[in-house]
């Protein structure tokens, strides 16, 4: 088949006043300082690229899965996406050959023309010849090719990946020149063959074609977040550990703010990054369970730093930061694998730098070596052992969660000695590693021009409370995690800061020292924006778990901690937990329980905490489904008026269908608890609702609805009927877990705002289930 061709000449101005988000350089040439980096996704115009294009090649590619962010969604016909090749996600250009998209720019002093560009893993194995690349610039009437290089993946295995490019564009500086970037078939066939190329599936891309002057944003903030998974606050031997776990990172709190009292907003991985990303608490962003992925419409960290001309980079080393979970939106380049030990993320982040050292760019590390199970590599794998060079590589040592919690058996002292030590080796191994990555940061004059904040998302629990690993529970060892922050020329060195923080505040701090300040709404506040920094307050942060089943919810200030009371199942072993106050000034460890000590205190902490809890704020129905077994709930929710904010806690296998007037949901817990949300509109309208427990339709001893039961199935309800006191709730609540049951009310008012995003649900395959049930996420 004869190829199709494509040319389109598109034009982008791009000279802009200095003062914006541009970088000016110090010896640019008259005329030039008005000129901003430039990137060729963002120049592009919404369904210009494509729109006169034949279907051949445009309609598979628009169905190829993709993790769009919000500034490419509304693009679908303009075909900038994100496409993974080799593990590796960017903002992308469809350009199937033959294609010619020309640009107008005017070229920065001393500037460089970075890119990227590969063929989609959908045309590997598909007909086609490859495909050449070309850049040629057009300058005073003259055309000159810049760079050219032909790619056939089909064929050639090592073009499996996404190419890189830099082209030196200095001899243009403060010129206007018109940038053609083409594909095309490969070169004529030579006799004595007499086809044409074929181009049928030549799905060729560009990726994040970028211009900027090499040193206009030498004065300006870059910023590193690294965050090193499972990373519990008092094992840094910074923060006063018998064990030198940390000497790379002491030096560099030296340097930094240390913050001693920073708590995560949730006790697991993918919450809390989320959280990390959003300034959001888990309840906020709805992330709450392992098989949901956030929302497109949220806001994050990297997407506000990319929409104000930041380049913006990623590396991720486990299953829930990567692209499906919704936590890569906003970044251009984002490489995910999973197993990959911190010499590799710190590799892949070093070549990063090497190609990008040359821009303003936000850089984020995930290290997940801290993570169970362990297993350093030598020498750190018998640097801290008690019990003698060969003593700690006993197998169980190395998953304690499998090899005790799995097998029902309690460990020992030396069982926990020998599984903290390496976990402590682990600390030592990516701290070295961290050291490797900070000494090229000096050797590409980036350190002094850098924000690094260093912090982890949760810690890890060795027998403190008599369990092992994280997610289920909110004592100190899960949710205190260090946060260190070193400023751009390392400003306030040295400074201890002594009051609680949290893990949401760390977002807006990143944007207040880059003036961005206000980009992001949440409960989070920048940390050097608040007076008398350095001494303890009163504030509450939430830190919370939906984890396995039953929610459960802590309150934590400097000096005080209250947790709800929660039951869970872990590896076939039950826990229940009753309602905790401690003293944290008092008993740092959590021994003491003063429930019983302090009852005004508790009542008023736990009325603070259910509020939370259930979000009491946020008028609307909660639907509430418990159970101490496995069992199956199926439902229809009918009205005249219209369901909005519908929001589920998920089970493990559950199918919510909605429309205006009409909610269906089966839900089958394996776990304890669940919840539906939803509101409707206007408020006062009635619901009509069936319902079936086990398959039975006579279930309605089973069900509560505000302070009463109904009298059949199905059964007709208004808000009024539904309501329910606070202390009602409360009491009603003591029974979660240990009861099989539903309990509805509504919380009655007008909305102020969405109380939550609507996640979507992650894609869950056999090897990434079975990569979470080794882990101890699935059962």
């Amino acid at each position: 088949m004869r190829a199709w061709g494509l040319s389109i000449s598109l034009f982008a101005a791009v000279a802009v006043t200095a003062g914006l988000l541009g970088c000016q350089g110090q010896n640019a040439p008259p005329g030039s300082q008005a000129i901003k980096q430039w990137n060729m996704v963002d120049s592009l115009e919404s369904g210009r690229i494509l729109s006169t294009a034949t279907t051949s090649a445009i309609i598979p590619f628009a169905n190829v899965m993709t993790n769009n962010d919000s500034y490419l969604v509304a693009n679908r016909m303009g075909m900038k996406k994100k496409i993974t090749i080799a593990n590796e996600q960017r903002s992308a250009i469809f350009a199937p050959s033959q294609t010619s998209i020309e640009c107008t720019v005017r070229v920065p002093f001393n500037a460089v023309l970075d890119f990227g560009y590969g063929i989609s893993p959908d045309a590997w194995s598909r007909a086609g010849d490859g495909c050449q690349f070309d850049v040629l610039v057009k300058n005073a009437g003259i055309k000159q090719m810049l760079f050219s290089h032909y790619i056939d993946p089909k064929m050639r295995k090592q073009d499996r990946k996404w190419f890189n490019a830099n082209v030196d564009l200095s001899a243009f500086s403060g010129r206007d020149i018109a940038l053609r970037f083409v594909t095309r078939g490969t070169y004529p066939i030579r006799p004595p063959f007499q086809r044409h190329p074929d181009t049928r599936y030549d799905y060729a891309l560009w990726s994040n074609p970028f211009i900027a002057g090499r040193d206009e944003c030498r004065e300006k903030t870059n910023v590193i977040l690294i965050s090193i998974d499972t990373l519990r606050a008092d094992h840094l031997s910074c923060l006063g550990y018998q064990r030198p776990t940390t000497p790379n990172l002491d030096k560099l709190a030296d340097e930094s703010v240390v913050f001693e009292q920073a708590i995560t907003a949730a006790p697991w991985t993918l919450p809390s990054h989320a959280s990390l990303f959003t300034g959001l608490i888990p309840s906020q962003h709805g992330v709450q369970n392992f098989y949901q992925r956030l929302s497109d419409e949220a806001l994050t960290l990297a997407e506000v730093m990319r929409e104000n001309s930041f380049l913006t980079l990623g590396v991720a080393s486990f299953e829930y930061l990567f692209p499906d979970y919704g936590l890569a939106q906003g970044f251009d380049e984002y490489y995910f694998h999973y197993p990959q030990p911190a010499d590799k993320v710190v590799e892949r982040a070093l070549a990063m730098l090497d190609r990008h050292d040359d821009k303003r760019f936000f850089m984020f590390l995930h290290f997940f070596d801290a993570h169970d199970p362990y297993d350093p590599p030598a020498p750190y794998d018998t640097m801290f052992c008690p019990f003698g060079e060969k003593g700690c590589l006993r197998k169980e040592y190395k998953s304690p969660v499998k090899a005790f919690l799995g097998e029902r058996r309690r460990p020992t002292d030396r069982d926990i000695q020998g599984s903290t030590a390496l976990y402590d080796g682990e600390i030592r191994f990516v701290d070295e590693e961290l050291s490797v990555f900070f000494e090229r940061l000096k050797e590409l004059d980036l350190w002094e021009n850098t924000m690094v904040v260093v912090t982890s998302d949760h810690g890890e629990e060795f027998w403190d409370h008599r369990s092992l690993s994280h997610g289920f529970r909110l004592f100190e060892e899960e949710i205190r995690v260090p946060l260190i922050i070193k400023l751009p020329q390392s400003r306030n060195a040295g400074l201890r800061i002594r009051r609680q923080v949290g893990l949401i505040d760390v977002a807006p701090t990143i944007l207040a020292e880059v003036g961005l300040g206000g980009a992001m709404a949440g409960p989070g506040s920048p940390l050097f924006a608040k007076p008398n920094a350095t001494h303890l307050d009163d504030s509450f942060y939430v830190s919370e778990t939906a984890a396995q089943g039953i929610m459960r919810l802590c309150l934590r200030s400097s000096v005080l901690k209250y947790i709800t009371p929660n039951i869970y199942n872990y590896k076939g072993l039950s826990y229940r937990s009753p309602e905790l106050l401690y003293d944290l000034r008092n008993d740092p460890h959590e021994t003491e329980n003063l429930v019983a000590f302090e009852p005004e205190l508790t009542k008023s902490l736990r009325e603070k905490a259910y509020r939370t809890l259930f979000d009491l704020s946020s008028p609307g129905w909660r639907i509430l489904f418990s159970t101490p077994r496995q069992s199956k709930f199926w439902g229809e929710i009918r009205s005249d008026g219209q369901f909005r904010d519908i929001y589920s806690l998920p089970c493990l296998d559950e199918v919510v269908d909605h429309s205006d007037h009409q909610i269906r949901f089966a839900k089958a817990l394996k776990t304890y608890e669940s919840l539906l949300s939803f509101r409707v509109e206007p408020p006062d309208m009635p619901l009509t609702v069936e319902l079936k427990i086990d398959g039975n339709q006579a279930c309605l001893d089973r069900v509560r609805i505000g302070g009463g039961r109904p009298a059949s199935n199905p059964f007709t309800l208004n808000p009024d009927d539904a309501a329910l006191g606070l202390d009602e709730l409360i009491a009603l609540s003591k029974g979660r877990g240990r009861h099989e049951g539903v309990l509805i009310f509504c919380v009655p008012g007008q909305p102020s705002e969405r109380s939550r995003w609507t996640v979507g649900p992650a894609r869950i395959d056999a090897r990434r289930r079975e990569a979470l049930k080794t882990l101890g996420y699935v059962r």
